[in-house]
């Protein structure tokens, strides 16, 4: 999003949306709070991470680059330059002789003091870049810069910004402060006593020329392809910082709210407000795309919803835990209602295996009514469960929240009616389920073995209600029970054991065979039997 200071207006262009990247031009208005799509005849390709900067001096708004879906790899970047004219809504491709390579999340700023467009870095094709650029559009123009220093290649993203009263571009690499100083040509690296406490990507950066600090908010903890490493998985910030040029200080600030944790998104200063304006974005971990807009004063160090839409945002925090055959499902109520009040919300959900293709409106939905959990019961213990929750207003439904598993958890009752049959070097078992086993999905079963009753340790697993246990030693006695369970890496997932068995591997006994009959005549078989055995002594109860 770019603000176009000479008529009031701001631009939105492209971007990912629920399904995926698009083309598509809005202007909002500030004074009514509106927006209107533009049908411009022309115009880039559907695309994201693109940079965009308003040049006041031509009254141009300048787009270069982008990718047509950043969160994907073997994706196309593109290194078109566009102008659009919101005075006509219409958009002109530029064709400079030379230009930056093919990229995306790219850093630009227009540098006041030069009438110039600085660019910096971007997830070039050839990988991360540390490259300088400047564009000026009255020439029509990109020239490479090369100074002695830079800050390390990175996906700058929004996270740069013009401070006027110092005449330096701030850029803020998520770990780094660095300041440009394009008269000079020169990099300079800060060194703040503290800076914001997170590893960080895709947050927003703006000057508020007011007093001339930059405003930093949200921001992710960066695992895009192969991007940050630490935290380990992906994080979302909403914390508001500010950091003063002259000083070389950051603060954090405190507002009492805030518009949430978020990536992604775009934010500007308003001139007739003295305000920031954020727009869109990733919201938690999901992530959940949002049109939301957010006003920030600086003065008050105060959040607030900015633009009402008509209908609700999503529900936020969705949270579930499984019980025997339940999932309990707990979630917070949207950030904005919209024009009218919750009249409830809608519970999509869906096993999990085989894995769900359907859209997620097709998926099986619960109606609920203002309430912020909701109890499932008859589930299938070990199955896993997905689930989404909207809220709904008297004007309509508005879009999903982040998105929850759940697997029903208990323990399975005993496997019945164990049994071991001896062979010879072998031993075969057979059982009968559990007398619940239609609670659970994929019940499998632990086969346990030793030299004594107490004596069991884990033998095999198996789905099977049969195990045939070979190369055992004739004459030994080997001892046995089976536990069921559903899953074997959910922790306390086995039931009771059955009763332990006991068998003792051995040969067939012996037998005599006699030929009757005369020569040449069928014979008649008989097989005779020879029993040996003796008296029991007291360890045999006599027997």
């Amino acid at each position: 999003m770019v603000y176009h200071a000479g008529l009031d207006r701001m631009v939105v262009f492209g971007g990912i949306t629920e399904s995926g990247p698009t083309n598509e031009t809005w202007v909002f208005d500030p004074t009514n709070r509106t927006w209107m799509r533009i049908n411009s005849t022309t115009g880039p390709g559907p695309r994201s991470g693109q940079s965009m900067v308003y040049d006041p001096v031509g009254g141009l708004i300048v787009l270069f680059g982008g990718t047509n879906d950043a969160r994907w790899p073997n994706t196309r970047s593109y290194n078109d330059t566009w102008v659009f004219d919101l005075a006509t809504v219409e958009w002109r491709r530029m064709a400079p002789i030379e230009s930056p390579s093919a990229r995306y999340d790219q850093g630009m700023v227009y540098d006041s003091a030069s009438n110039q467009i600085v660019l910096f870095g971007g997830h070039a094709e050839e990988g991360r870049s540390d490259e300088t650029w400047v564009y000026d559009l009255a020439g029509n123009t990109w020239t490479r810069l090369l100074p002695a220093t830079s800050p390390p290649a990175t996906d700058v993203a929004g996270q740069m910004a013009y401070n006027a009263g110092s005449g330096k571009i701030v850029l803020f690499t998520g770990y780094e402060t660095w300041t440009y100083d394009h008269a000079s040509v020169t990099w300079s690296k800060a060194m703040p006593a503290s800076q914001p406490t997170y590893r960080r990507t895709y947050g927003a950066l703006v000057e508020n020329p007011i007093d001339g600090r930059i405003v930093l908010f949200g921001g992710d903890s960066g695992i895009h392809g192969d991007a940050f490493t630490a935290p380990p998985f992906l994080l979302h910030y909403n914390d508001t910082w500010l950091y003063d040029v002259g000083r070389d200080e950051w603060t954090e600030m405190h507002p009492a709210q805030n518009p949430g944790d978020r990536a992604g998104h775009a934010m500007v200063y308003h001139s007739p407000t003295g305000k920031m304006i954020l727009f869109g974005g990733e919201l938690g971990f999901c992530p959940y795309l949002n049109d939301e807009m957010w006003s920030y004063d600086l003065a008050a160090s105060s959040w607030t919803t900015f633009s009402h839409g008509i209908i609700p945002t999503a529900p936020f925090g969705l949270w579930g835990g499984g019980g025997d055959q339940t999932a309990n499902l707990r979630w917070h109520a949207p950030r904005d209602t919209g024009t009218s009040p919750i009249v409830g919300y809608r519970i999509y959900w869906v096993a999990t295996e085989p894995f769900p293709t359907a859209p997620i409106h097709n998926w099986s939905m619960i109606e609920v009514g203002n309430e912020t959990q909701y109890l499932q019961s008859g589930l299938l213990n070990g199955l896993t469960y997905a689930y989404f929750v909207s809220a709904v207003n008297r004007d309509g439904e508005g879009p999903l929240s982040c998105y929850a598993e759940v697997t029903p958890t208990a323990r399975p009752k005993a496997p019945r009616n164990l049994t071991a049959l001896a062979g010879d070097g072998e031993v075969l078992l057979n059982w009968d389920p559990p007398q619940d086993a239609e609670r659970f999905f994929d019940l499998e079963y632990d086969i346990y073995r030793g030299p004594s009753p107490g004596n069991l340790t884990l033998l095999a697993e198996t789905a099977n209600t049969t195990y045939h246990d070979t190369n055992l030693t004739n004459g030994v006695t080997y001892y046995y029970d089976v536990v069921a369970s559903f899953y074997a890496y959910f922790a306390g997932d086995e039931g009771p054991p059955s009763s332990v068995v006991s068998a003792i591997p051995g040969r067939p006994p012996a037998f005599n065979v006699l030929w009757l009959g005369a020569a040449g005549i069928p014979a008649t078989v008989a097989i005779v039997i020879l029993l040996r055995w003796r008296r029991g002594g007291r360890r045999d109860g006599g027997r």
